[in-house]
């Protein structure tokens, strides 16, 4: 196709998104783990433009919203609800309702004080609604750290955070997650996966079976001739 044709046609600036490279990319990143119950999930932050959304869902992919807008656009692009977790740092009582009444996969929460937001919604709304508690591992490797990061409840008060959703009659605690962060190990989520194992063990121990652990991003991009890790790493 003559790029100048396309220019004609749409105007400029212009974004020509190969969909053969799209797609070679995600079945790469699938392959590259052999984990039957891998769940793979498009963060559509990175581009929610519908085509690419669905072309994700068509390979495989569930998807990573952090905006009711953006839960709006991957509906439209045909995931089910229970495809979908609603991440991000801070939600208003508006959004919890507005994601548990479409009966998104589950709600991701950063702090004690939102999961007690959500437990006051799921009260309102008279239903159970399912969670991911995000942990910061606190951990460091080779100069890595997370231990300023602003995702997550800090490890050591974890458990307190675990036992304030197990104990509400309107959270469904289901998932564990961890955010990496442009990770420069891989080793990095080996630790932070080790963390997070524990304190699915401590949910067990206390009646509840933790059926997600979400590892979250931070996978590197290459930026000239540097060397980098890759999904196969």
């Amino acid at each position: 196709i003559s790029v100048t044709a396309l220019i004609n046609k749409y105007g400029t600036p212009l974004y020509v998104v190969v969909e053969r490279e799209l797609r070679s990319r995600l079945r790469r990143f699938k392959s590259a783990f052999t984990y039957p119950n891998l769940r793979p999930q498009y963060a559509c932050k990175c581009n929610s433009n519908l085509e690419i959304m669905r072309i994700a869902r068509e390979e495989g992919f569930e998807l990573d919203a952090s905006s009711v807008g953006e839960i709006i656009l991957a509906l439209l692009a045909d995931f089910k609800p229970h495809e979908i977790t609603f991440t991000n740092l801070y939600k208003t009582e508006q959004d919890i309702m507005f994601a548990a009444k479409v009966g998104v996969q589950a709600i991701t929460v950063d702090s004690i004080e939102e999961i007690k937001r959500v437990a006051e919604v799921g009260e309102k709304v008279k239903t159970k609604i399912r969670l991911f508690i995000r942990v910061n591992p606190m951990i460091e490797f080779r100069g890595y750290t997370t231990k300023n990061h602003k995702y997550g409840i800090p490890y050591g008060v974890a458990k307190k955070a675990i036992d304030i959703a197990i104990n509400s009659p309107n959270i469904d605690l289901i998932g564990l997650h961890f955010h990496g962060s442009n990770m420069d190990y891989p080793k990095s989520y080996y630790l932070g996966m080790g963390k997070l194992l524990r304190l699915a063990k401590y949910c067990k121990e206390k009646g509840v079976t933790i059926r997600f652990v979400d590892m979250g991003g931070g996978f590197p991009v290459q930026y000239n001739n540097e060397n980098i890790y890759v999904p196969e790493d």
